[in-house]
């Protein structure tokens, strides 16, 4: 089931912050960074 070369974790990860600060920036201090 791999459709990308990109890890999909790492992918989600990225969006999974973009998400949170996005729905409420409060969030951002407890999404992990990295």
């Amino acid at each position: 089931m791999n459709e990308t070369p990109k890890n999909p974790f790492a992918e989600m990860m990225v969006m999974g912050q973009e998400w949170a600060k996005a729905m409420n920036p409060a969030l951002e201090h407890f999404t992990p960074k990295g």
